[in-house]
């Protein structure tokens, strides 16, 4: 039986979100709220979903209204690493998305793209960073992820 590239990735999208998750109880990362698969919106006629959104404030501030500025948005990306990489890092960086993550899964590592030059729709800073990496968030310096548990276990 074959699975959709949507069944495949759904399970490390829910994997990241529940690293994310959990960071609201670490000290650091009070103040920030983590969603998933939800609306953010990156213009009057863009409204992206992200895979995973760290977000300033807390749950009751977007109970009205989809975010519009994020600490982080993550994408997980297999079929999509095109479009993750070229259309959405735009999108985020003109809204001024302070930090982006492509989890890529066939590439087996994550790129990190910061520092957003809204006006030239781009991110100033990208690298890879690759199994036994760390990557510490930009916007919450104490708060850092491994790489690894990003990624698909090895085979």
């Amino acid at each position: 039986m074959k699975r959709s590239k949507n069944a495949l990735l759904l399970p490390l999208a829910t994997l990241i979100f529940g690293l994310f998750f959990l960071w609201p109880l670490v000290e650091s990362m009070r103040g920030a709220f983590v969603d998933q698969q939800h609306c953010f919106i990156a213009g009057a006629h863009s409204a992206p979903e992200p895979d995973v959104a760290v977000l300033p404030g807390t749950l009751e501030d977007y109970s009205t209204q989809h975010p519009s500025c994020a600490h982080l948005l993550v994408e997980v990306a297999d079929s999509s690493l095109v479009q993750d990489r070229l259309t959405k890092a735009g999108i985020y960086a003109a809204a001024g998305v302070a930090e982006y993550w492509i989890v890529a899964r066939r590439g087996d590592h994550v790129q990190v793209s910061s520092d957003p030059i809204a006006s030239e729709r781009r991110y100033a800073m990208v690298r890879i960073a690759r199994r036994g990496e760390t990557i510490t968030l930009s916007a919450l310096p104490d708060v850092s992820v491994r790489v690894d548990d990003l990624l698909p276990p090895q085979a």
